[in-house]
């Protein structure tokens, strides 16, 4: 082929987008409000810290100390807030800085909590607890188009007309996730049926519950409609009172709690269990009224206690982290139909 001329017109496009997130939280607290309040969140980027008035004067004291510095923070520092320092020094790389402080006397000693009625195990409370959670997300996409159409003429005369496109593209995405807990601060899942066919989603709505079963009221996300919080109504009155009644902020593992209930050991938790009739699930609309049915609304016939792990993240409006879907079950209706029951980590 010899070209004697040529119109050609090539175009080319290139797009490269880069994204990294990094999110990191650390929340503590104790029992007693005035050590640290049950709803301090520190963002640990920050290096901000709030110093409450019984620190500071604490802090006035050990300066007109004689003893040094370093030795009063040694001897003061409680070896448990110790511990989680330098774990998090490690996890963070960064220098953190602690100060402790006595409570006063307590006047009773707590006794250790015991079995509630029915078989779900409630464990002792250590009065304290620790959430650290640290995310990061990479993500790179990068695109390339280019076309080229043109006409040519040859030596012999002849014309060729050709018209040619190419697109390619590539995208990777890395993401890791760490999450610490200690003390009271597992106490977070409970389970959720589904009853419309889809997976749980959590609303930027929420209701004051007393998740933990401490006394103290916690923010809790509401479900979106279609689904509701799984509760053994043990007092009989005919609402879920606190997180002693659902299944999962006792021990971590809610479908192990449930399994419990499982009395003739055949995996599934059926009409052959003495307490599957008390089992309740829990609702409430946006206007927040509440709806309490049971199993036999719905036609619930059994529950399977066995698990599949699948890990999703759930998060509001703004992209705010509400909670983690961790493992998923199904349950069947008298007809045959299934649904499904998740144990979701909440970010309360």
């Amino acid at each position: 082929m010899r070209i004697d001329s040529a119109q050609i017109s090539m175009t080319g496009s290139h797009d490269l987008h880069r994204e990294y997130l990094r999110e990191e939280t650390l929340r503590f607290w104790r029992d007693t409000p005035t050590s640290f309040p049950a709803d301090s969140l520190i963002p640990i980027a920050t290096d901000q810290v709030s110093v409450s008035t019984q620190a500071r004067n604490l802090a006035t004291l050990s300066g007109n100390s004689s003893c040094p510095k370093a030795e009063i923070d040694h001897i003061s520092e409680d070896p448990r807030l110790r511990t989680i320092r330098l774990v998090l020094e490690v996890l963070t790389g960064r220098k953190i800085r602690a100060t402790t402080f006595k409570e006063p006397q307590a006047t009773e000693v707590p006794t250790p909590s015991t079995p509630s009625d029915g078989g779900i195990p409630q464990p002792d409370r250590v009065g304290w607890g620790l959430e650290y959670d640290h995310s990061e997300t990479q993500i790179e996409q990068e695109k390339m188009t280019f076309s080229a159409q043109g006409t040519v003429r040859t030596s012999d005369g002849g014309i060729l007309k050709f018209e040619i496109h190419l697109a390619t593209s590539r995208e990777f995405t890395s993401s890791t996730e760490l999450h610490l807990r200690a003390g009271d601060a597992t106490l977070t899942d409970p389970l959720v049926m589904n009853l419309n066919g889809q997976s749980a989603e959590l609303s930027d709505l929420t209701v004051a519950f007393d998740l933990n079963n401490d006394g103290n009221d916690e923010v809790l996300p509401q479900l979106k409609p279609g689904s509701g919080y799984l509760f053994l109504d043990l007092d009989n009155n005919g609402i879920a009172t606190d997180g002693s009644e659902l299944f999962g902020p006792a021990t971590g593992d809610g479908l192990s709690e449930l399994a419990h209930l499982d009395q003739d050991n055949n995996g599934w938790l059926d009409d052959n269990d003495p307490l599957f009739k008390k089992l309740k699930i829990w609702a409430r609309d946006a206007a927040g009224n509440d709806s309490i049915t049971s199993m036999a609304t719905h036609n619930i016939g059994a529950i399977l206690l066995d698990r599949q792990s699948t890990p999703f993240t759930l998060t509001g409006s703004n992209n705010v982290l509400r909670g983690r879907i961790t493992d998923t079950t199904t349950f069947l209706r008298e007809d045959g139909t299934p649904g499904t029951v998740q144990e979701i980590d909440l970010a309360v």
